[in-house]
């Protein structure tokens, strides 16, 4: 079955409807690799997930049941108090058992007696491995494919988890063959974003009118919503392809702020010769603050070729400050949330900025914070966060990550972009005049 981390995660979701909530509880011991190591810690994450879960679902039917605005506030925080050290407790529960099981012989287990342990097992080490083992990832993901190839977790395998992996080898013509290859036993309501992932892969190689190509066949295969399910994937998917027909291969819209925290102001088109990576972020928002770190990597090895990372906020009514840098690593974090609120109910930008510096002295990211205007963030037509784009050296977007765990996407992306040769536009016109 699909990891009940999932479930915890959107239960609570439901409940806060506002940023993650400060927690305070230790990880659970951490235990040696190997089958009864891993065993036992499989066995302590879904005990953690199952009262979790069923303390949700409980809340759920207390919401139903509510009769008022003020009571179901009453239950979302009494929910919220009685259950944000659990959900946190569960969730170091569920990396110790991802780190063991990736250190083990996944071939040891038994794809019939121990399927939820392997299901599990494979997909959070397969996840866990993107950002720094791209082939055992790969490797994590078929052997998913091949043991369970009927398992719930295996259409998320097909469909993202692999279209993510493949090219982040940089074998992008290997990557096309197998991913194509997946599509044939992709349902039809994710043929869509099936379809986006090989069109990404496109793009990352560089050839922005294959990747538009397909964009454009995929947007014009999806019904009208009014022939969709409310929660049909192709709903979602029309909404990101319209995005990168707009943006793939284009020039990137203007960023232009004066208010930097952590470098010199500049123009994003004063950068052209750099490869840019333009990060989307807020700090209430936990996907977005958990890739930091990786961003913080990609900027320190490539930093001397010439990229830059800008991360892009803007001011918001409210903020969350992490206790430390390592609670980036959860999506439960420990820390401080703050109100940015002016009376007319709208950011007050002296406590945003003030929250926005407080963040960057806690977790000390190496590249620079800029904050822009809400007319930047619609330019790249932002709706969620985080929002990541990858502009090349002549100043057109060569990528486009919306959502978290694409970093290796990123990564493969901004390396490509690196080894292209650039040439300035007055450079060239000084030898046209010659």
């Amino acid at each position: 079955m699909r990891s009940l981390r999932m479930v915890s995660a959107a239960l609570l979701a439901v409940a806060l409807l506002v940023p993650m909530l400060a927690v305070a509880e230790e990880a659970p011991a951490k235990v040696k690799s190997g089958d009864e190591a891993v065993q036992k810690a499989f066995d302590e994450w879904q005990a953690l997930e199952k009262a979790n879960r069923e303390a949700g679902e409980a809340y759920q039917e207390k919401v139903k049941a509510a009769k008022s605005d003020e009571e179901k506030k009453t239950l979302r925080d009494e929910f919220i108090s009685s259950r944000k050290g659990t959900f946190r407790k569960a969730e170091a529960a569920s990396h110790v058992f991802r780190d063991a099981f990736t250190k083990c012989d996944w071939t040891q287990w038994d794809a019939g007696k121990d399927a939820d342990l392997l299901e599990n097992g494979l997909t959070e080490a397969g996840q866990h491995l993107l950002g720094h083992d791209a082939k055992r990832a790969i490797e994590a993901f078929e052997t998913l494919l091949k043991l369970l190839p009927k398992c719930e977790s295996a259409p998320f395998v097909r469909s993202t988890w692999l279209p993510i992996a493949l090219p982040s080898t940089g074998d992008f013509d290997a990557a096309l063959k197998r991913c194509n290859e997946l599509r044939k036993d992709v349902a039809a309501d994710q043929l869509a974003a099936m379809d986006m992932a090989i069109g990404d892969i496109h793009a990352i190689k560089g050839d922005y009118a294959k990747a538009q190509e397909i964009y454009a066949a995929a947007l014009a295969s999806i019904p009208d919503d009014k022939e969709l399910d409310k929660y049909d994937a192709r709903r979602y998917a029309r909404g990101y392809l319209k995005l990168r027909t707009k943006l793939i291969g284009k020039d990137a819209p203007e960023i232009d702020s004066k208010n930097w925290l952590g470098g010199e102001p500049n123009a994003l088109s004063a950068l052209k010769g750099n490869v840019v990576v333009v990060d989307f972020w807020a700090t209430w928002c936990g996907p977005c603050t958990s890739g930091i770190p990786g961003m913080d990597e990609l900027y320190k090895a490539h930093s001397k070729d010439g990229l830059k990372v800008l991360g892009v906020t803007k001011h918001y009514t409210n903020a969350f400050i992490p206790k430390d840098r390592d609670e980036l690593a959860y999506n439960f974090k420990d820390g401080e949330s703050l109100k940015c609120m002016g009376e007319d109910g709208k950011a007050d930008e002296k406590a945003s900025l003030a929250a926005i510096t407080k963040f960057r002295d806690v977790v000390k990211p190496q590249y620079p914070f800029v904050i822009a205007t809400q007319a930047e963030f619609e330019a790249y037509g932002i709706t969620g966060i985080p929002s990541v784009f990858v502009v090349g050296k002549d100043g057109k977007i060569g990528f486009v990550a919306i959502g978290s765990g694409r970093e290796a996407l990123i990564k493969a992306a901004a390396q490509r972009l690196l080894k292209e040769k650039y040439t300035p536009a007055k450079a060239e016109d000084s030898k046209n005049t010659k």
